[in-house]
């Protein structure tokens, strides 16, 4: 186990090789949508295989118009693509595609004031955006390139009741001020099991609220070293997860009993820097593990789960 120098100059040897940025967000208008949605991506969340089937539909829709890898006659034309991916109840991804010269602003709205401005044409086979909403309600998505428009709905369910479970709080309540305390490679509280190569209660330090206790956990590039899952093997639904990173980004990814990729989250959002703790509404359901990936520690102030009973 790392001591705490080591731990505190991680940060910044990350930021002097290099920090990976995040992902840059994708850019590209869209046309008309007619993918198949898959019955469980309406109704849930969209499992590895349900992305796999819509993204597939995308590149039929793209040929067909004539917009796929490699340009017809007919796609040279200027004309937008739009197809919307529900990916979990408050989670949409926009696939889209554009042949629009690079003149004509195009643009995407996600229908709560969210916009973004897209380049074009698209420079890759098919651009995607993802959005998460806030606020529960029927949202038309609208792409607009010049005077075309391409619009498509989507229905958010948010829940919304972070930190109703009070986690690491009472460990870190019987610590010294702005400490923390390494843990055994193990950490369970609440049905819960947290691990890690490397594990620390933290109390009061890098961000927490005032009197709120924190776990950090170390994230490699390697998925299955850290993880969090609970004690007994039962499924479990996430809502919302609130944390941030130490120095780096982190992501977490939830899977399903059979191993299919729920969804995942990065953060950004460096708490050792003063960075706010951040709550994600994830809304993931049957969860069997969270893991996470990254060159940082991913520092976690709460969870809001739900753990099933037993059938």
């Amino acid at each position: 186990m790392k001591r705490i120098a080591s731990l505190l100059l991680l940060p910044l040897l990350l930021a002097a090789c290099g920090q990976p940025s995040p992902p840059s967000a994708a850019s590209g208008p869209a046309a008309s949508s007619s993918a198949a949605l898959p019955s469980s991506v309406a109704t849930g969340t969209a499992s590895a295989a349900d992305i796999a089937r819509f993204e597939a539909g995308v590149e039929r829709d793209l040929a067909a118009l004539g917009m796929g890898g490699q340009l017809t006659a007919q796609g040279a034309a200027p004309k937008s693509y739009l197809n919307v991916l529900r990916v979990n109840d408050s989670s949409a991804r926009a696939y889209l595609k554009t042949t629009f010269p690079t003149a004509t602003g195009c643009t995407l709205d996600w229908g709560d004031s969210g916009t973004q401005s897209i380049n074009t044409p698209s420079t890759v086979a098919t651009d995607q955006q993802n959005h998460t909403y806030t606020q529960s309600g029927a949202y038309t998505i609208t792409l607009t390139c010049g005077t075309n428009v391409k619009t498509s709905s989507f229905q958010a369910t948010v829940v919304s009741s972070p930190n109703v479970m009070g986690f690491f709080d009472e460990y870190a309540a019987g610590m010294q001020w702005n400490g923390y305390q390494p843990v055994d490679g193990i950490y369970t509280e609440k049905g819960f099991k947290f691990s890690a190569p490397e594990i620390y209660i933290t109390n009061n330090i890098w961000s927490l609220p005032q009197g709120h206790g924190g776990l950090l956990m170390a994230c490699y590039q390697q998925e299955s070293l850290t993880y969090f899952e609970t004690t007994t093997g039962q499924l479990f639904d996430l809502q919302s997860i609130t944390a941030g990173n130490l120095g780096a980004p982190v992501t977490i990814f939830g899977y399903d009993s059979l191993g299919g990729l729920i969804g995942s989250a990065e953060f950004t959002n460096a708490t050792n820097y003063g960075a706010p703790f951040e709550t994600r509404v994830l809304g993931w359901k049957n969860v069997a593990r969270v893991t996470c990936s990254g060159d940082d520690y991913l520092h976690i102030d709460d969870l809001d789960v739900s753990v099933h009973t037993p059938d």
